[in-house]
């Protein structure tokens, strides 16, 4: 039987890389300079709807064979979530 040790050399390399980027694909891409974000943000009501829809769609998509309501889910992700999340998604 042989007893050698396998020694490892580190190395590090430095690359430099350079990219062409066509500002058209990031703008297909939803991208954009702050200066034309739009002034409009979505309203409060807007974003909590979006957030319980965001929920509800979680937690039927980890379990779906359970209690439609993620409240009363005690597994995971909705488990994470913290109560005030979870009362938003009723």
């Amino acid at each position: 039987m042989n007893n050698a040790t396998l020694t490892r050399k580190r190395h590090s390399e430095t690359i430099e890389v350079s990219v062409d980027v066509d500002i058209s694909d990031l703008v297909e891409n939803g991208w954009h300079h702050e200066d034309d974000c739009p002034k409009e943000k979505a309203s409060p009501v807007e974003r909590d709807e979006e957030m319980r829809a965001a929920i509800v769609s979680l937690h039927q998509q980890a379990h779906g064979g359970e209690s439609s309501d993620p409240v009363l889910c005690r597994r995971e992700p909705c488990r994470s979530l913290t109560m005030a999340q979870l009362r938003g998604a009723r």
